[in-house]
């Protein structure tokens, strides 16, 4: 597929199995809680991820970078405002490895998804409540219970994204199964199964360096995009048995450090880069813009659109945070800049339903701003 990279081949899905060790964890393989876990007894420092559900629950994501251990912790906040008070948290995790990414998952009532500096993408569930009836109370918490963890990167779980379900897969026979993508440091893909923790395709070649982003089409689950190191954007079409077509070659002195593919326009993907510049691509042609939005002073870490606007939301290793409108055909233009922050911010969230836009940081802070097009 690419010069001097491994070719991108899928690998046979193992047997399900509940024998193997916490040390190793084959595809396919899933461990319930006994339970040797615990409450986090502070929040780690180093805010990564978050992630809104419809109900307005949030999901933070938290690692430890500088302390004895690098471990991680995984909150629920039953209210997006309550984040990241540790007095209203609803559930939470303490985990044995940094986690850079996660997600709720649609379909699979009270769960989420994470994926842990250790190669391990790990289910996460908890007890359902009544958040006006419990009304905060540190006193109502619940400990999150691992559904399953399997491993399958030989390096840290660095990008995530949950595949599109429904009726649109082009006569997919499994569109009710709930799947998600990451991608790791050691250049790999896999889509998992979050049911049975199963990697359905696996391309362990997929790029010659870390994957740096992974973002899946809007309706139809078999297309992914992904970014890494080497310089290379990625479309794969799994069901293809040459999955991979470059978007965008290996090479340059510019790398892409994020992906993200537009909900309203299936044709349009966002790709920020190490020079702090966000160009859009055509996911069919590869054409367009070199650079479409102004360049930043630091490289780009994450992008999110809005689920229903041309608003792009743009944050990476700096304080500021940036919101673009893609409403003119290859042009962004800045709507919103700000740097509440006081550490590089590393997460984003729309608030369903919303124009408000929630983001996380490693000054252990979670900011919300309303944006104004």
């Amino acid at each position: 597929m690419m010069e001097n990279c491994p070719a991108a081949a899928e690998e046979p899905a193992q047997a399900w199995s509940m024998t193997a060790s916490d040390q190793e964890l084959p595809n396919g393989t899933m461990q319930v809680d006994d339970d040797m876990s615990y409450i986090p007894a502070e929040m780690k420092k180093h805010l990564d991820f978050i992630d809104i559900k419809k109900d307005g629950q949030l999901l933070l994501g938290a690692s430890s970078l500088t302390s004895r251990y690098w471990t991680g912790d995984v909150w629920l906040f039953n209210k997006a405002s309550d984040a990241p008070d540790m007095a209203l948290f609803a559930a939470a995790r303490e985990l044995d490895a940094g986690v850079a990414c996660g997600s709720f998952i649609d379909g699979l009532g009270v769960r989420a998804v994470v994926g842990t500096d250790q190669g391990v993408v790990e289910v996460l569930g908890w007890e359902e409540t009544d958040p006006a009836a419990a009304d905060g109370d540190a006193s109502e918490a619940r400990l999150m219970l691992t559904h399953g963890r399997a491993g399958g990167h030989d390096g840290a779980v660095v990008a995530l994204d949950t595949l599109a379900t429904g009726g649109a897969g082009g006569g997919d026979a499994d569109m009710d199964a709930v799947k998600a993508v990451t991608g790791g440091s050691d250049g790999g893909l896999r889509v998992w199964d979050l049911e049975t923790l199963v990697a359905e395709a696996a391309y362990p070649g997929a790029h010659c360096h870390w994957v740096t982003g992974v973002t899946s089409h809007p309706r139809h689950r078999h297309q992914l995009i992904s970014c890494g190191l080497d310089g290379a954007v990625l479309l794969w079409d799994t069901r293809a048995p040459r999955p991979a077509t470059a978007l965008v070659s290996p090479g340059g002195g510019d790398r892409p450090q994020c992906v993200a593919w537009s909900p309203t326009d299936s044709a349009t993907v966002a790709v920020g880069w190490e020079s702090g510049r966000v160009s859009l691509l055509n996911a069919v042609s590869g054409a367009g813009s070199a650079a479409a939005a102004v360049p930043r002073a630091r490289p780009l870490h994450r992008l999110l659109w809005h689920p229903s606007r041309p608003w792009l939301a743009a944050c990476g290793d700096q304080t500021e945070l940036a919101v673009y409108s893609a409403a003119a055909p290859d042009q962004l233009s800045s709507i919103l800049s700000d740097e509440q922050h006081t550490d590089m911010v590393r997460g984003l969230a729309w608030m369903p339903e919303s124009d408000t836009l929630y983001s996380c940081g490693w000054d252990r802070r979670v900011l919300s701003r309303t944006v104004a097009g």
